[in-house]
């Protein structure tokens, strides 16, 4: 897998922000190394997640983040160990 270059990565324009231009390179990326319906899955999820690229959260890091959802009980984000406990081959590493 080739990186793709983030505005932080850009001499002089670390304070540059996020932009879709930014996530069209990723995108073309995924559709050469995983197919057109991975890159179409990926984008929609990012759409939805970032408002179509223009939330604070995406343009200040590039990412679609992982908040939680309002009124949502701890442990957040899906991070239970009864959801690995049975099956090793699923935990978290790192």
């Amino acid at each position: 897998m080739t990186a793709v270059k983030t505005p932080g990565q850009t001499p002089g324009q670390s304070n540059r922000k996020f932009t879709l231009e930014d996530a069209t390179p990723a995108l073309r990326q995924i559709i050469n190394e995983y197919g057109r319906e991975m890159a179409e899955n990926v984008e929609k999820v990012y759409r939805w997640e970032t408002a179509h690229f223009k939330s604070s959260q995406f343009t200040n890091t590039g990412s679609a983040g992982m908040e939680a959802a309002l009124h949502s009980k701890a442990p957040n984000y899906g991070w239970n160990p009864a959801s690995w406990i049975n099956d090793i081959n699923s935990a978290p590493i790192g």
